[in-house]
C-alpha cells in the first residue's frame, strides 16, 4: 500500500548554503583565485557635462606594475549591445570609452591595468584629464518636464478611467498634497566585481550579477561573438536589490579590455564608485489628489509623478502602479513626467516606483481620513477593491482584508488614540500608523532541465541565480514534492549561463519562475516514466493504466507494486532520463486574472518632543502572497523589506551638490542605513493563500512587498504622535521640529 507523502512545501527548512556562508567558504565573484589576474581600476570624470580634450598619461604609466591605460582613443571601437541600449531598461544607455562626451559626474573615462591592485590604484590617481565644460542640468525641478506613457521596455504605465476632473470637482471632501523623495542607492555589502579569463576565442567570466544569462548575452553582443563563446558564473551574491541586474559600464569596459589585451582581468568597484556605477532610485515629486463622499468612499483619484532621469535614457519611476488598482474608485488618472539631468541612469531599486509611490498614496489616504474624522484602517476597508479596475480583471486571489484584521489584532490597533499628542511617555510622543502594501505577481521567461540518473539522483540546472533570497533552498523543496523523491536525492545548481536560459532575479519573480518550470519539467519526467513502466513487462506495471502510478520516496507505486526510479531506468537500459520546461513572461497576472500580493504594515513610533528624533518601537507586517513554500526564508524576505522601508522613511538620502551634479554621500559613513539599534522587534504574519490561476505552484513573489507601504506607515504614525505631517522623505528631525 502506498504511503501518503509528507509535503516539503510549507516546511521551514534551513538554508542549504548557510554553513558555507557563516564559515566563509562561499565563493563570491571576487573570490575566484584559480587564475592570476591583472588588476584594473577605473578613472572617473570630475565633471558632469562636457567633453574630454586630452589626457596626460605619462606620470600614470611610470608607476611600476602599470602595463596599460585604455581610453576612448585606444580601447577600440565597439557597438552597444542591443539588449543593453538606450531603448531597453538595462544599463546606462550608452557604451563607455567610445566617445569624449561626458554625460554625468564620475563617468568612466579610462581604465588602468596593472600587475597589482595597488599599482592600478596609484596609476588611476595620476591620470590627468583635461575637459571642456558645457551647460549643466542638475536640478530636475528646474528642467523641462516631458510626458511619458511607457516605461523603458515599452510597457504602458499611464492609467486613466472615468472623468477625474469632473468627479473631483463634485466631491464632498478633497485632499491635494505634494510628496517628494530623494535619490536613493542600493548599497549592497558586496561591491560589484567582474573577472574575465580569455580562453582562446572564448571568455570565462565571474560576475557579481543578478542576471547571469543576460550578462552573458550582453557581453557576447558587445564582443560580436556567439553566446556559446561567453560563459558567466555567479554562485553567490552579497546583495543586489536591482543594482546588479543591468549591464553597466564597468562590465562593458572590462569585456572590451579583455578582448583587446587577451589577458585575464579583474575589476572591483570601490564603495565610492558604487554610488555612480550601478544606478539608483530616481528623485520624485508626486502630486496626489483624492476626492471622497462624506461617508469616506473615494470618487476621484489623481496621481501625477515627476521623476528625474539621465540625459541618455528615459526611465520613469512608476509611482502610480498601486494607485491604478488598489482602491475601488471609478475616476482615476495616473500620469508621468520625466526631467533629463546629468546624472548616471537610474534603474530598478527594490520595489521600484511602488516603494516611494505608496508613501504618497498611503499618506494621502490618511490625510483624507483625518479630514473625514475616520479611523485610517476603516477608510481602507471601506474602499477595498474586489477587482483590478485598472486592468478590468478579477484578482486571482486577494486576502487583504485578512491582512488588515490579523495585523490589527497582533498590533493592538484598537488602543490607538486618534488625536495627535494624546500619548506622551516622558519626553516622547507615541503614535500609531497603518499603510497598505501590494506588489505585482510576476513570472519571467525561464527554462530548467531535470535529469534523473541510474543512481536515483535528480540534477536540476538553470541559469538563474540566488541573490540571497534562498532559491537554492526552496527549489529542491519544490522539486522533491513535484518528483516524489527524497530531498536528499535532489541536487540543484544555478548561476551558470551555460545552463538553460533564465531571467534576471528582479520583480520578485525568481521563485515563481524557477519553481513553476521545475514542476512542469517534473510532470514531463513523471509522464515519461509512467509510460516506460507500463510498457515494461518485468517490473509489475505492465498493462496498467499509467495514471494509476504514483511517485513517492523515489519510487513508482501502484497498489502493492513499488519500483525505484533507478530500477526502472536500469530495466530499460537507460543511464538517465531528462526533461526541460520553460515559461514565458507574464507581468502581474495573465490575460484573465490580475495577480498581486497584498499586505498591511502597522507601526508604532516615538517622537522626541524637543529634538524631533523618531524611533520606531514596534512593527507588525501581515502579508498574503500565495503559497508560502518555506516560512523561514519567507520571513527573512519580509523582514528585510520592512527594514529597508525604515531606511527609506527615516534616514536614506543621497545628497547632491547642484553646482557640480556630484553625489556627495558616497560611503556608509554618510549614506545612512538602518543598523541593529534602529530596528525594533519585527512581527511577520504570513497568510497562506490558495492561488490557482497564476502559475503551476500557486505562489507570488515576496522579496519586495515588505518595503511597500512602510514609509507611509511611519509618516502616518509620526503625524498621530506629534501632529506634524511630513511629505518629504526622509523624515529627519529638522522636518518635524517647527
Amino acid at each position: 500500500m502506498s504511503q501518503v507523502a509528507q509535503p516539503l512545501i510549507g516546511q521551514p527548512l534551513q538554508r542549504v548554503d548557510a554553513h558555507l556562508k557563516v564559515t566563509g567558504q562561499a565563493k563570491y565573484s571576487g573570490d575566484w583565485r584559480d587564475t592570476k589576474f591583472f588588476h584594473c581600476v577605473i578613472v572617473n570624470s570630475t565633471i558632469a557635462s562636457g567633453k574630454i580634450l586630452r589626457f596626460d598619461l605619462d606620470l600614470a604609466k611610470s608607476v611600476p606594475g602599470v602595463i596599460e591605460i585604455l581610453t576612448h582613443e585606444t580601447i577600440g571601437k565597439f557597438r552597444t549591445p542591443p539588449s543593453a541600449g538606450p531603448k531597453t531598461s538595462t544599463g546606462d544607455g550608452f557604451l563607455p570609452l567610445q566617445s569624449p562626451i561626458i554625460y554625468f559626474n564620475d563617468q568612466p573615462v579610462a581604465l588602468v591595468i596593472a600587475t597589482t591592485l595597488e599599482a592600478a590604484t596609484q596609476g588611476a590617481k595620476w591620470v590627468s584629464v583635461h575637459y571642456a565644460r558645457t551647460a549643466l542640468k542638475s536640478d530636475y525641478l528646474k528642467e523641462k518636464a516631458v510626458t511619458v506613457k511607457k516605461n523603458a521596455n515599452g510597457g504602458e504605465i499611464a492609467s486613466k478611467r472615468g472623468d477625474f476632473k469632473k468627479a473631483f470637482a463634485a466631491s464632498d471632501v478633497q485632499v491635494r498634497a505634494t510628496y517628494t523623495s530623494p535619490f536613493l542607492h542600493h548599497s549592497p555589502m558586496e561591491p560589484s566585481v567582474r573577472a574575465i579569463i580569455p580562453e582562446g576565442d572564448k571568455f570565462l567570466i565571474y560576475d557579481a550579477t543578478q542576471a547571469v544569462f543576460a550578462a552573458a548575452k550582453s557581453t557576447a553582443e558587445l564582443l560580436q561573438k556567439p553566446l556559446s563563446d561567453v560563459r558567466v558564473i555567479t554562485k553567490f551574491i552579497g546583495g543586489s536589490f536591482g543594482g546588479k541586474g543591468a549591464f553597466w559600464t564597468h562590465q562593458a569596459i572590462l569585456a572590451m579590455a579583455a578582448s583587446r589585451l587577451k589577458k585575464p582581468l579583474k575589476l572591483t568597484l570601490t564603495r565610492q564608485q558604487m554610488f555612480t556605477a550601478i544606478g539608483h532610485r530616481a528623485q520624485t515629486k508626486q502630486v496626489l489628489a483624492l476626492g471622497a463622499s462624506r461617508d469616506g468612499r473615494l470618487v476621484a483619484i489623481s496621481h501625477d509623478t515627476l521623476s528625474s532621469t539621465s540625459v541618455n535614457k528615459d526611465f520613469p519611476e512608476v509611482c502610480g502602479e498601486a494607485t491604478a488598482m488598489l482602491y475601488q474608485c471609478e475616476n482615476v488618472d495616473v500620469s508621468y513626467k520625466i526631467a533629463r539631468v546629468n546624472y548616471q541612469a537610474n534603474t530598478y531599486t527594490r520595489a521600484p516606483g511602488l516603494s516611494v509611490g505608496s508613501f504618497a498614496l498611503e499618506s494621502a489616504i490618511d490625510e483624507l481620513a483625518e479630514k473625514l474624522k475616520l479611523d485610517p484602517l476603516e477608510i481602507r476597508r471601506k474602499n477595498h477593491s474586489v477587482r483590478d479596475d485598472g486592468e478590468n480583471k478579477p484578482f486571482s486571489s486577494k486576502s487583504l482584508l485578512e491582512c488588515y484584521a490579523k495585523g490589527a489584532a497582533a498590533f493592538g490597533w484598537e488602543k490607538r488614540k486618534p488625536e495627535p499628542k494624546s500619548r506622551l511617555d516622558g519626553e516622547w510622543y507615541v503614535g500609531s500608523g497603518v499603510a497598505t502594501a501590494t506588489y505585482p505577481a510576476n513570472l519571467f521567461a525561464t527554462k530548467v532541465r531535470i535529469t534523473i540518473g541510474q543512481d536515483g539522483q535528480a540534477m536540476i540546472v538553470t541559469a538563474s541565480q540566488d541573490v540571497g533570497t534562498g532559491t537554492t533552498t526552496i527549489a529542491p523543496q519544490i522539486a522533491a514534492d513535484a518528483l516524489g523523491m527524497p530531498i536528499a536525492s535532489i541536487k540543484f545548481d544555478l548561476g551558470d549561463s551555460r545552463y538553460p536560459m533564465a531571467s534576471a532575479s528582479g520583480g520578485s519573480s525568481t521563485l515563481t519562475s524557477v519553481g513553476s518550470v521545475i514542476k512542469m519539467a517534473a510532470e514531463k519526467l513523471q509522464a515519461e516514466l509512467r509510460e516506460m513502466a507500463v510498457r515494461d513487462e518485468e517490473l509489475g506495471f505492465f498493462g496498467l493504466d499509467a495514471s494509476a502510478i504514483r511517485f513517492h520516496d523515489g519510487e513508482l507505486q501502484a497498489g502493492s507494486v513499488r519500483v525505484k526510479i533507478a530500477e526502472l531506468l536500469a530495466s530499460n537500459d537507460r543511464t538517465e532520463i531528462s526533461a526541460e520546461a520553460e515559461v514565458g513572461a507574464s507581468r502581474a497576472g495573465n490575460k484573465t486574472y490580475s495577480g498581486h500580493a497584498f499586505g498591511a504594515h502597522f507601526v508604532e513610533v516615538r517622537v522626541h518632543r524637543r529634538t524631533g528624533e523618531v524611533r520606531v518601537s514596534k512593527m507588525v507586517g501581515a502579508f498574503a502572497a500565495g503559497k508560502i513554500v518555506n516560512p523561514r526564508t519567507a520571513k527573512n524576505q519580509f523582514e528585510g523589506g520592512m527594514i529597508w522601508g525604515l531606511g527609506l522613511a527615516l534616514m536614506e538620502k543621497t545628497e547632491v551638490d547642484l553646482r557640480t551634479a556630484r553625489f556627495v554621500t558616497r560611503d556608509f559613513a554618510d549614506y545612512h542605513i538602518p543598523t541593529q539599534s534602529d530596528v525594533p522587534d519585527l512581527e511577520v504574519i504570513m497568510i497562506d493563500e490558495k492561488e490557482e490561476h497564476l502559475n503551476p505552484i500557486g505562489v507570488k513573489g515576496l522579496g519586495e512587498i515588505g518595503i511597500v507601504g512602510v514609509g507611509a506607515a511611519v509618516a502616518n504614525a509620526v503625524y498621530n504622535a506629534c501632529g506634524v505631517r511630513v511629505r518629504d522623505l526622509p523624515m529627519t528631525p529638522d522636518k518635524i521640529v517647527t
